[in-house]
């Protein structure tokens, strides 16, 4: 929901002070809160989300999306690579504490919504994601293997290092005498 004015008087920047001060108090209080107050409050979240009427939930997402594409559209490139490298670290951090159920689970639903979406699309949307996902990978293919050490630790699938001449990729039929693993 869009926040509400106090008072008919306020001008833009008082309003915009007074919602950079609610931010501040708000962030501060979730830091504070410990793990039970916290799924409390997101279950609060929930049935509050719950109740709302589709016309309710429409307005609230319209709101968010224009706040949101405000918000990035002021934030510098340094302020966006910061906040996609914040993301990628605590993406990372979620899934490495996920079980196998979980993530699983994750995966049908990710491969359910993508289907969803995808069926949604018209003839041109999907002709122009596929010219972009062609394009994407073949830049990728193109891009040269420049960081090799500790490569075997940060392998990467999209990259195709069949193409490198220095990398001997043969059958694994050698077995380990300690693990008994192929390599």
């Amino acid at each position: 929901m869009p926040p509400k004015k106090r008072t008919c008087s306020e001008s833009s920047q008082e309003r915009e002070e007074r919602l950079r001060k609610d931010r501040l108090r708000k962030a501060a209080a979730k830091a504070l809160e410990t793990e039970q107050q916290r799924n409390e409050r997101l279950a609060k979240d929930r049935e509050k989300r719950a109740s709302q009427t589709e016309e309710q939930r429409a307005r609230r997402q319209a709101y968010d999306r224009d706040r949101i594409a405000t918000v990035r559209s002021l934030e510098t490139d340094e302020q966006h690579a910061k906040i996609q490298a914040c993301n990628r670290e605590r993406i990372a951090t979620v899934r490495s504490l996920e079980t196998d159920v979980q993530r699983a689970q994750r995966q049908v639903c990710n491969r359910e919504w993508i289907a969803t979406v995808r069926s949604l699309e018209t003839d041109e949307q999907r002709a122009q994601r596929q010219a972009c996902d062609r394009e994407r990978i073949a830049a990728r293919r193109c891009t040269s293997w420049r960081e090799k050490f500790n490569a075997s630790f940060l392998y990467d699938c999209s990259f195709n290092y069949e193409s490198e001449f220095f990398c001997l990729i043969g059958n694994m039929n050698k077995i380990c005498h300690h693990c008994q693993a192929l390599k």
